[in-house]
């Protein structure tokens, strides 16, 4: 399914002027070099095609983020939210589920996070 096309304008002229607990994003940007680095104060973010959202520090700026599911995250993205998250920058953060279009491997993102086997008792 072809995902509906907006421009990075037009997703900034939403995102600033509506204040809601629940985004719910499925669009496409074809401007590579668009990110969005503002607050999006809400609760809840489901956003798949998710290439115009900035990862670094996203959760220091949205700490009443409860909900998030980004789709179409690349591995490097993947281990920065969930170093952000193991060092307490999602403070409200319950739930976070985060789904690549392509598999990575462990070592790109479980990189400098401590695993440990699991022990079942």
């Amino acid at each position: 399914m072809d995902r509906p096309h907006i421009t990075p304008e037009n997703l900034q002229f939403v995102l600033n002027a509506l204040e809601t607990k629940q985004y719910n994003l499925e669009c496409k940007i074809d401007v590579l070099e668009f990110r969005y680095r503002e607050s999006l104060n809400c609760e809840h973010l489901n956003a798949s095609n998710i290439g115009w959202l900035e990862i670094d520090s996203f959760l220091k700026r949205n700490p009443t983020m409860k909900f998030l599911v980004l789709q179409g995250l690349q591995g490097e993205q993947v281990n920065d939210l969930l170093k952000q998250w193991i060092n307490g920058e999602g403070i409200d953060l319950e739930t976070l589920l985060l789904f690549t279009f392509i598999g990575y491997p462990d070592n790109v993102t479980f990189d400098d996070i401590t695993t440990m086997d699991t022990k079942l008792t």
